[in-house]
């Protein structure tokens, strides 16, 4: 059986296991591709709330700062070819969850399967906006302390609410909902050592795994209702990273050894 021991390990792999499948569909590279369409393109940096939520202090983080087109996208899924590690990283999922005994973690876990399998089964342009996704979104794994945070752009909420809600049905989730000023989230039981706070907003999917003892002030961080001192659009690491590595805005990251183990 897992122990309280063992949650950062657990969720870190939930988190990149999602993560690999992101980069995929985010089409992180080296490589510039040359854009087909400018129909998704991405918010000037002035508007954008993207990385404008994400705290600069964060341990770790790999988030895409651009998006392809849906064209693009599109064909390099498909250049790609179907993604045949997913039912591995699915199964090795399923056994952590099947041996946890912390609930929240577990929660976290099935929803991440659940997307998963998601996006295992999406085909075309039309299936990820039946859903209310998009095969360019841009994606974001980053820590509130050690502990993971998820945000994945939506092509329209509503119809990805609907598709969620629908979603922790099947999979029997135990999540409760409630009511942070005008944000609807959901979340899991305050009895377990972590819990999950998921929300849908400002066209995000926004998920973290936190204890149970969090502040408030942590929430409305994750939900983006207040904003970090200093974010990752105001520090410039992506673009840092981008240009020291020659890396494409399409995904880049860091992981902190001296913050991870301080």
């Amino acid at each position: 059986m897992l122990t309280h021991s063992t949650p950062f390990k657990t969720t870190g792999l939930a988190a990149t296991s999602l993560l690999g499948v992101l980069l995929l569909l985010g089409g992180c590279s080296n490589d510039e591709p040359s854009q087909t369409a400018s129909d998704s393109s991405t918010p000037a940096v002035a508007e954008d709330r993207w990385l404008s939520q994400i705290p600069a202090s964060t341990p770790y983080f790999f988030a895409s700062r651009e998006r392809l087109s849906e064209a693009d996208a599109m064909a390099l899924i498909e250049k790609l070819g179907t993604m045949e590690d997913i039912e591995l990283q699915i199964a090795e999922l399923e056994v952590l969850r099947d041996e946890t005994d912390d609930e929240a973690i577990a929660n976290f876990l099935d929803i991440v399967v659940g997307l998963l399998r998601t996006f295992d089964q999406v085909n075309t342009l039309e299936d990820y906006h039946e859903r209310g996704m998009m095969p360019n979104a841009r994606s974001a794994v980053y820590g509130l302390g050690l502990l993971p945070a998820i945000r994945i752009e939506l092509h329209n909420e509503e119809r990805f609410r609907s598709f969620f809600e629908s979603m922790i049905t099947d999979l029997a989730i135990d999540l409760q909902t409630s009511q942070l000023g005008d944000t609807h989230y959901w979340h899991s039981s305050a009895e377990s050592f972590l819990q999950s706070f998921i929300t849908i907003k400002d066209e995000q999917l926004i998920i973290g795994l936190l204890p149970s003892t969090v502040e408030q002030a942590v929430i409305e961080e994750l939900f983006g209702l207040t904003l970090p001192n200093l974010s990752l659009l105001q520090s410039g690491a992506i673009e840092q990273l981008e240009q020291r590595y020659q890396y494409s805005p399409y995904g880049s990251g860091r992981f902190s050894t001296q913050k991870n183990c301080s």
